[in-house]
């Protein structure tokens, strides 16, 4: 992901805390027909505009659990996965139903490693 952005992090540098972690934002260069939206998670979603309703989604507030599944099914449905993204990556914790959507977002925008992963991560966790 680094190679991709760009980015070649000071692995010394003091703003890097255990275990990686960095209090920097990541504000990725941005590609001509790209857009960039930061999440609640810190990372953000970066993809083609198109995967985007107008307008902005809220990252910095709590999403109620009756509230984040109707917007995102939503996005998802009207072809807005990165929007469904920012939704379900603003979340402080996943439930089955959030890791089901995230794992189609990631599919609509054709990323089949995390698409993967959130199968995975639904077959280790039977239940809620």
């Amino acid at each position: 992901m680094c190679r991709a952005l760009d980015l070649r992090p000071d692995l010394g540098s003091s703003q890097i805390t255990a275990g990686a972690r960095s209090e920097r934002a990541i504000r990725p260069a941005v590609p001509r027909g790209w857009r960039y939206e930061p999440t609640g998670d810190g990372i953000g979603v970066l993809a083609g505009a198109a995967a985007f309703a107008p307008g902005t989604v809220r990252a910095d507030r709590p999403w109620d659990p009756d509230e984040y599944g109707p917007l995102a099914q939503r996005f998802l449905a009207d072809g807005y996965p990165g929007s469904a993204l920012c939704v379900l990556k603003s979340l402080t914790s996943y439930d089955r139903a959030a890791v089901r959507l995230m794992g189609e977002a990631y599919r609509q925008l054709g990323r089949e490693l995390h698409a993967e992963r959130a199968e995975l991560w639904l077959r280790l966790h039977p239940s809620d």
